[in-house]
């Protein structure tokens, strides 16, 4: 009998026959023997598509980095330090640099999730704001591309000489992947660019866009992104621990193509065949519905021929701010402000990082 457990405490342990269970399966062990700070290094190092960051800033004052929020995994506090002491070293001072939390359609962070997300001394030391895609005059129209997407974006972004975003890639339903320009797309449009997105991606089979890096819709994005300014991201891959196990930094397009093998492999787990029950569980991504309910939007690919409707069992709990807060507040009574100068933000909502 195998006692299948569950990292929440109103969830009980799964007792599942061992003639009915398929097998135990996780990502492939880490294999760079290089640590963190050295994998960062080394992608800062080796730009993909770009010149070196000492090259390129020799005529630039003005840096916006693009973080995204709480909601995501990736590790910022540990990557923002490595950008900044580049920007430093490149002559850059400290007040041409604003770092932008690319927040989408969700909430926007208070204070306190802020901090845990790029570190207490960052947000001391540098300029920090919310993405606000509800307040029309933040922002501009940036041009349109195909199939008819009207491009509207932080108008903060024609502010800046270099834009660099920094995110995560690993597989995903509604794009193929995460990371690259889906800093700017969704992360910094306004609502009818992100809802011309969501509805474009209604009409594609899933099978043509999981895991799979060429896609209509991530080209849309790519396409997006570029018109809107973006100049180059820094990007990182992470473990079934959490850690990073690649890095890339470059073109927007072409270092996100570069490091998409890597995170395939880092999550994946291959199966003997397809499954008769599925059961999903959204952990780490279970602060709310709408981010837990990734775990549901592949659960297609494990179905097997004896599967129905009544196979799938979704584990699904915590969800601690429900469904709506994501959307349409904190849920706390704090106002909606776009700068982290709320100094008496309710600490009380702050999400568990994953990492």
């Amino acid at each position: 009998m195998a006692i299948i457990l569950f990292p929440y405490d109103t969830v009980s342990p799964l007792e599942v026959p061992d003639r009915n269970l398929m097998g135990i399966f996780s990502p492939p062990p880490r294999e760079t023997a290089l640590t963190e700070q050295e994998l960062l290094a080394s992608a800062l190092a080796s730009p993909v598509g770009v010149p070196p960051l000492a090259e390129v800033l020799k005529t630039k004052r003005r840096v916006m980095l693009v973080s995204d929020d709480h909601h995501r995994p990736t590790p910022v506090r540990k990557m923002l330090p490595f950008l900044l002491d580049e920007l430093r070293k490149a002559g850059v001072p400290r007040e041409g640099i604003e770092i932008v939390m690319a927040l989408g359609s969700h909430r926007l962070m208070q204070e306190s999730e802020i901090r845990e997300k790029v570190g207490s001394e960052i947000v001391d030391g540098f300029k920090v704001s919310n993405h606000d895609w509800t307040d029309a005059e933040n922002l501009y129209f940036a041009g349109r591309v195909p199939p008819g997407i009207d491009v509207w974006v932080n108008k903060k972004m024609r502010e800046f000489d270099y834009i660099i975003g920094l995110g995560q890639i690993m597989p995903m339903d509604v794009c193929g992947f995460t990371g690259g320009c889906n800093i700017i797309i969704p992360g910094l449009c306004g609502p009818k660019t992100s809802s011309d997105f969501h509805w474009i991606r209604t009409g594609i089979p899933a099978a043509q866009v999981v895991g799979l890096r060429e896609n209509p819709i991530r080209e849309a994005i790519d396409n997006s992104a570029m018109v809107a300014g973006l100049s180059a991201i820094l990007n990182v891959v992470l473990d079934d621990e959490g850690k990073i196990c690649h890095a890339v930094y470059g073109h927007p397009v072409e270092a996100h193509k570069a490091a998409v093998p890597y995170a395939l492999k880092a999550h994946s787990a291959l199966l003997p065949h397809k499954s008769d029950i599925v059961i999903c569980d959204g952990f780490p991504f279970d602060v709310e519905f709408w981010q837990v309910n990734k775990a549901l939007t592949t659960r297609h690919l494990l179905y097997g021929p004896a599967a129905s409707s009544s196979s799938f069992l979704p584990a699904m709990r915590e969800c601690r701010q429900h469904t709506a807060r994501t959307f349409f507040g904190s849920g706390t009574g704090a106002k909606r402000r776009s700068s982290v100068s709320l100094k008496r933000a309710n600490s009380s909502t702050v999400s568990r990082q994953s990492t």
